[in-house]
């Protein structure tokens, strides 16, 4: 063949520099140009193949490095590039074969041994592929994308420790190898180890501050850490970036909407439409965002006025969205704020929880198919799971733990599903107890599937609505029995479910008619609850209290208030001049700001200066209970009364004073009250609230006769095992009817 020389070695020359300059469609040209007037030259058809391999032309790459081998067999190099080829045209077998050849010519050529690692564990081959990338490791521990390949291999072996100190090693060798640290985000992410995922994703948009990935990513890592503002500008900045992307403007629409940006939300899911009309996650939002904090009860009203108008054009959308029905699998947008306003919400759920059953039923009708009951033999036990995203220290968490936990390990052979990111020190706790925890962070469908792998008897939803996939997966026939309990107390609306399990103390007369599944009852406050306990022993200074004055407690999440609340709070301290409302922030500081502002509106109304509302920072449970203690009166909140935080105030011995709602949501602190035997504390009105509330923040001896009953009635309320074994009683009926 020969060496190029004259005019074509200065062609050659000039062709190597617009290659290395970056000038790869110069380049190329040239070594085509070179090509076809000396075809037998390989190492010209070498370097158009690389040249073509960086253009992702790589089904021409292939055939000159097919060409290339040919006229020279014996080059590492030229069987290496071949091998890159086939693997990304996905002819695996091909490039298996192409990079051996290149590793048994030359066995320390750089990245064989890693590709064909890979090649090898894209064809399942997963312990070649580790002896592959290990030894291309060992060999160059100064490359970082070895021990990033090393790392994606540990995954596949399910070696996660492994695997994050691979991705570790890569960044410490390339602290600006956004690869790895993506992939270390990801892995931090899946386990729910937030802070470490956080910092990882940040170094990749910092590595890479165009990658929309790491963008979005880092967006939903901080609405996943109640930081909700922090991740607007990166969402953003991602859909500046890629606005034919709908997946962050869909993150972004969420993110308006926790802020209590309803209009904002809406108006980026329209963005959305106007590309796509059939893009459900953005008609949903469009149609039934709702406010956190509504403005006034006249602004709730019209919100829920437009929900209802809303669904009704979903509805009438059916069809469309049915024509890519799987999308409403992977939907995320609950209505969780719906049933905070006070309203009969049977027809919506049932209007909304139908529609999306339908969807979910076309796109994947195996989740959806009646189930039979198994024959179970007497001495065997019933087969009963839990699926919830809040098995850890929440209010349902604690609420529900005695469920999973306390049934009877010779009676019921007990699965919990745990659907959360979060892992704390409850759930861990809650892991250790049960004989089948399940963690599984993963797609609705994924989950389902799980669930269905164990074969249940009978599957509990403790709360429904909180989030998307649970509301997703109740619709879903997973078990021959489906029940709902009242973590968020109103009914799901969903034909799958076939009882929905309350507290008898606390459903109003005629309660069958709030919901669409037939109710269950059960005694006491429905759970095995533990009291609370101990509180600190700091003092009013030290918690960011007022030093004197009374402390009228409102201790609920600040989305929980009804505008309704508003005036009776200002009624309350109008009538008491040394009255101080306390509350506590919202985790989202829109929320706390918003509220401020629809509160001062009411306490104006009333003269009442804005500063006697004290709002303190997010506290530890004990430092919260000695707020509890501290504090004169609890005034519960209408429409949707304390629970938790009803349960705190009792253990407390403070006083709650309610005004029961017509539905349970709202009269979950009068069934409390009523069951610890101090029934005066239960208002008949908003005048008698007020009145009740002002002459505990003033009778100092009535408020301690009082507190005496209160305590002494308060363990009514804790460690009852009744509710349990009424609980264990009810699942063996449904599992084992009677003829």
């Amino acid at each position: 063949m020969g060496a190029l020389n004259g005019a074509a070695a200065r062609r050659l020359a000039s062709a190597t520099a617009h290659h290395q300059a970056g000038r790869l469609a110069e380049a190329l040209a040239a070594y085509l140009a070179l090509i076809a007037a000396h075809p037998a030259q390989a190492e010209l058809r070498y370097r158009a193949g690389v040249a073509l391999m960086a253009l992702r032309r790589f089904d021409e790459a292939e055939e000159q490095l097919a060409k290339a081998v040919i006229l020279e067999p014996a080059q590492p190099a030229a069987w290496l590039s071949l091998g890159l080829a086939r693997r990304e045209m996905l002819r695996h077998e091909e490039a298996l074969e192409a990079l051996a050849k290149a590793r048994a010519l030359d066995p320390a050529i750089p990245q064989v041994n890693g590709q064909m690692g890979l090649v090898l564990r894209e064809l399942g081959r997963l312990d070649e592929a580790l002896d592959r990338v290990t030894e291309e490791t060992r060999r160059y521990p100064g490359v970082a994308r070895n021990h990033n390949n090393l790392g994606t291999t540990l995954l596949a072996f399910g070696r996660e420790r492994d695997a994050e100190a691979a991705f570790l090693e890569a960044v410490r060798v390339d602290r600006n190898y956004a690869t790895a640290y993506g992939n270390l985000a990801g892995l931090l992410q899946k386990r729910g180890e937030l802070a470490g995922a956080e910092a990882a994703w940040r170094e990749a948009a910092r590595v890479v501050p165009t990658d929309t990935r790491a963008l979005q990513q880092l967006g939903l890592v901080l609405t996943s850490r109640w930081r909700p503002a922090e991740a607007e500008p990166f969402l953003r900045r991602a859909c500046e970036l890629a606005p034919e992307n709908p997946e962050p403007a869909r993150l972004l629409a969420y993110v308006l909407k926790r802020l209590n940006r309803a209009e904002e939300a809406r108006e980026v899911a329209r963005g959305i439409l106007a590309r796509d009309g059939a893009d459900l996650q953005a008609a949903v939002v469009e149609a039934l965002a709702l406010p956190a904090v509504p403005e006034s009860a006249e602004a709730l009203a019209r919100a829920r006025e437009t929900y209802a108008k809303g669904l009704e054009s979903l509805l009438a959308r059916e069809a469309l969205f049915a024509r890519n029905a799987a999308q409403v699998l992977k939907l995320q947008s609950e209505n969780f704020h719906l049933a905070y306003q006070g309203g009969d919400d049977r027809e919506l759920q049932a209007k909304y929880a139908g529609f999306l059953a339908r969807l979910g039923a076309r796109a994947e009708p195996r989740y959806y198919e009646p189930r039979a009951k198994r024959g179970i033999p007497p001495e065997a036990r019933i087969r009963v799971g839990f699926l919830s995203g809040f098995f850890r220290d929440c209010t349902a968490g604690k609420y529900f733990r005695s469920w999973a936990a306390g049934l009877d390990r010779t009676r019921f052979e007990v699965f919990v599903y745990y659907t959360a990111y979060i892992r704390d020190a409850f759930s861990e706790a809650l892991a250790k107890e049960i004989e089948h925890h399940r963690h599984i962070v993963d797609t609705v469908p994924r989950i389902a599937d799980v669930v269905l792998a164990d074969g249940l008897d009978i599957l509990v939803h403790p709360e429904v609505g909180m989030d998307t996939s649970s509301y997703l997966l109740a619709g879903m026939r997973l078990a021959p029995v489906q029940l709902a309990g009242w973590g968020h107390p109103v009914t799901t609306g969903q034909g799958a479910i076939d009882a929905f399990i309350t507290c008898a103390a606390m459903e109003p007369e005629g309660a069958q008619a709030h919901y669409t599944e037939h109710l269950e009852r059960l005694p006491g406050i429905g759970t095995r609850y533990a009291r609370p306990g101990p509180a600190s022993d700091k003092s009013r200074a030290d918690l960011g209290l007022p030093p004197e004055g009374t402390l009228y407690l409102c201790p609920q999440s600040l989305f929980k208030v009804h505008p309704d609340n508003d005036a009776l709070f200002a009624r309350v301290l109008a009538s008491d001049p040394a009255g101080r409302l306390v509350f506590f922030e919202d985790q989202d500081p829109p929320l706390t700001r918003d509220f401020r502002a629809r509160l001062g509106r009411a306490l104006a109304a009333k003269g009442v200066s804005e500063a006697r509302a004290v709002f303190l920072g997010r506290a530890g449970h004990a430092d919260y209970l000695r707020v509890n203690a501290l504090a004169d009166v609890m005034l519960d909140t209408l429409h949707w009364s304390g629970g938790n935080t009803s349960l705190d105030a009792i253990a407390m011995g403070l006083p709650v004073v309610t005004l029961p709602g017509a539905f349970m949501r709202g009269r979950q602190s009068a069934g409390m009250l009523g069951l610890a035997g101090v029934p005066e504390l239960i208002a008949k009105d908003a005048e008698d609230y007020v009145r009740l509330a002002v002459r505990l923040g003033t009778d100092a001896p009535w408020r301690a006769e009082v507190r005496a009953r209160l305590a002494a009635g308060a363990p009514r309320l804790f460690d009852d095992p009744a509710p349990v074994e009424a609980l264990a009683r009810l699942l063996e009926g449904l599992a084992r009817p009677r003829d």
